[in-house]
């Protein structure tokens, strides 16, 4: 029998060598074996797709983009979008220093007017597939690593997947349900919200042109 004295002992003479085991087992890639399997897709490869466990920490690639789609949550508006209304503000501004009569205020105002607007709505649906999907692997890409062109392809595709509960078969797993519960949404106020966020969708894409048209008039 091997006497090691007290755990205590045992850890203040072996602590580095522990600490180094610790780190290695820490640092071991994240692979699909160690995930869990939530569904298989309906595309014609038939994509597997994995979530993280409960005890497993999201890695800080995912984590760091997790993090910036809450961060649009609060703007209401989708990274591409928010580009676009800041890009109008530029070429306004530019237009303004070449040619006084162009209507570069009126613009710029038109701009500010609606972010602020967006920022009360906090529901918009492609942030939310955004979110799901960052948390959600696929079995042909990295879980360590955050891929955008694989992301978009995994939101398109969560547009398409059409389970018998609705959308808010979604919104009941884990990944989303506590953004649910934190915004109180009832599932009758869900479809609700999901059809008017559409509609906001698609009249800012109208709104962002005609702007874009006012910045090319001399």
């Amino acid at each position: 029998m091997i006497h090691i004295g007290t755990i205590k002992q045992f850890y203040d003479n072996h602590k580095d060598e522990l600490l180094r085991l610790y780190l290695k087992d820490q640092n071991k890639p994240i692979t699909h074996t160690n995930l869990e399997f939530f569904f298989t897709d309906s595309s014609d490869k038939h994509y597997k797709w994995y979530r993280f466990p409960k005890n497993m920490a999201m890695p800080v690639d995912r984590l760091g983009m997790l993090l910036k789609f809450t961060q649009y949550l609060a703007k209401g508006l989708s990274p591409e979008e928010d580009e676009a209304l800041d890009q109008i503000i530029e070429d306004a501004i530019e237009n303004g220093l070449k040619n006084p009569k162009a209507k570069s205020a009126a613009v710029i105002s038109t701009v500010l007017t609606e972010k602020k607007k967006r920022r009360k709505l906090c529901f918009h649906t492609e942030l939310f597939y955004n979110y799901l999907a960052v948390q959600l692997i696929r079995e042909d890409e990295l879980p360590m690593i955050y891929d955008n062109t694989i992301q978009l392809e995994k939101v398109e595709q969560l547009k398409r997947e059409q389970p018998d509960e609705g959308v808010m078969f979604f919104f009941r797993q884990p990944e989303l349900k506590k953004l649910k519960d934190l915004l109180m949404i009832t599932p009758e106020e869900l479809e609700r919200l999901m059809s008017e966020s559409k509609q906001e969708i698609q009249l800012l894409k109208e709104k962002v042109d005609y702007l874009r048209s006012l910045n090319h008039i001399s």
